[in-house]
């Protein structure tokens, strides 16, 4: 009689090593694609932010300047370019307040709120002894649309302005 002994080997096949390799790379990409998955929705919600802290601060720039309007005028030129009050432009007076924090009588001030392409601008023209700051400064670059609307037939007799603004940012 022959007494076989089985031998008992430690460690794995080839096969099973393939088995765990394949089963560690599917979960690994799993991983990788929720990883991918979550930037793409960070991207999307922080691009979604910007676009409406851009709306909200235009709109409260505007509503800052306006509330001080004398009045809304037809039409001015500022730095050699005319600005025609209407449905992309506002051009409005505003009284001129001193250094002293005094009211200069029938002098004044005058913003502008204009799109141009993407780019929605507030431009101010100072009267020499106002302390506001004059020159243009950039309110939204990501302006999509951007509409006013006045409360009555005749601009510069409206008390009420509606303003609307879309505005788009891209993200990858």
């Amino acid at each position: 009689m022959t007494n076989h002994k089985s031998i008992k080997q430690n460690g794995f096949t080839i096969i099973e090593i393939v088995i765990v390799v394949f089963l560690f790379a599917i979960l690994l990409m799993g991983l990788l694609s929720i990883f991918e998955w979550q930037q793409k929705v960070y991207s999307v919600e922080m691009a979604e932010i910007a676009v409406t802290n851009s709306a909200r601060s235009t709109l409260g720039a505007m509503n800052s300047m306006l509330a001080q309007g004398v009045a809304i005028i037809p039409s001015r030129t500022i730095g050699g370019q005319l600005y025609t009050t209407g449905g992309s432009t506002i051009v409005a007076s505003l009284p001129v307040i001193t250094s002293s924090d005094e009211v200069l009588p029938d002098q004044y001030d005058y913003v502008v709120f204009h799109r141009d392409g993407q780019n929605l601008f507030q431009i101010i023209e100072t009267h020499a002894s106002s302390v506001r700051p004059a020159g243009s400064k950039l309110l939204s670059d990501n302006v999509h649309s951007f509409s006013l609307s006045y409360n009555s037939g005749d601009i510069a007799s409206s008390n009420r302005i509606t303003a609307t603004i879309t505005n788009r940012a891209l993200y990858h």
